[in-house]
């Protein structure tokens, strides 16, 4: 059993050890599980995803100095990252993350913002933010990690950027399973210092202005289920480890059946664009 604090890299680097993001992949099958824990194929970085960790770090640390806008040329464009100009431009800015200029001259508003939410910042208080733990689970033994954003006396937060808190981030919140994450946090905490986490939450920050910020609470029995799948997933895996075998899909041919809201006349419809 470990907790300590460390540098997202390191943490994501370590491959001996099962995270919730590869662990999520045994819904398809044990094969897409060991090719994801094994990092055998390269993740693609979109922009969203680079503005998503940049605002996850600065709401998260609360540290706006941390970052450095990318300088310009006389042209108003980006320095190229291969020039001498850039290197002599990191070496003055040791430590700090560059981003893109326009970004950077948001960043003291969406501080600002996510500060106005009150009960965001009561959760954060005094809470552990970003460490990781590493464990043994108690039931399969096989060796697992957690990063929780947010782990407090009994409860953990996980921070999600979106585009905009609409009437359809409640149904995100179980498409991307982020209650299979932190069920697993949860049964990671547990197995590394046997406490039981009681609540779970969501908070989500849009990453664009006004930068508006909302708390969504995940009932308990949702994790509950989570953490038996999460189970399953787990055994499976330590079965298909002793084995040394990690199959995928069924070789099993599967009939199919149209939805039952998809009338013969209307798929008909469908396929000759009239609907």
């Amino acid at each position: 059993m470990k907790i300590i604090q460390e540098n997202d890299q390191i943490y994501h680097g370590n491959r001996e050890f099962i995270g919730s993001t590869e662990l999520r992949q045994m819904e398809l099958s044990p094969k897409h599980f060991f090719t994801a824990w094994k990092q055998l194929e390269e993740t693609k970085v979109t922009e969203a995803m680079e503005i998503g960790s940049m605002l996850h770090s600065l709401l998260l640390e609360q540290n706006v100095d941390k970052f450095v806008a990318r300088p310009l040329n006389d042209k108003g464009e980006m320095v190229r990252s291969n020039s001498k100009e850039y290197a002599a431009f990191l070496a003055a800015n040791p430590g700090k993350t560059p981003i893109r200029p326009d970004l950077h001259s948001s960043l003291y508003d969406a501080l600002t913002a996510f500060a106005d939410n009150k009960t965001a910042m009561r959760l954060i208080d005094k809470a552990n933010i970003e460490q990781s733990i590493y464990a043994t689970d108690h039931e399969s033994g096989m060796q697992v990690k957690a990063r929780p954003d947010i782990w407090g006396p009994g409860y953990l937060v996980d921070l999600k950027s979106t585009s905009v808190i609409d009437k359809n981030f409640e149904k995100t919140i179980f498409a991307n399973r982020y209650d299979f994450q932190l069920a697993h946090y949860a049964e990671t905490i547990r197995s590394a210092t046997g406490e039981t986490i009681k609540d779970f939450y969501i908070l989500a920050f849009e990453r664009q202005a006004p930068f508006g910020s909302k708390i969504f609470k995940i009932p308990r029995f949702y994790i509950d289920e989570q953490a038996e799948i999460r189970k399953i997933y787990l055994n499976e895996i330590a079965l298909c480890k002793k084995m040394n075998r990690w199959p995928s899909y069924s070789d099993q041919i599967t009939e199919i059946q149209r939805p039952a809201f998809l009338s013969a006349t209307n798929a008909f419809s469908m396929i000759e664009g009239v609907v």
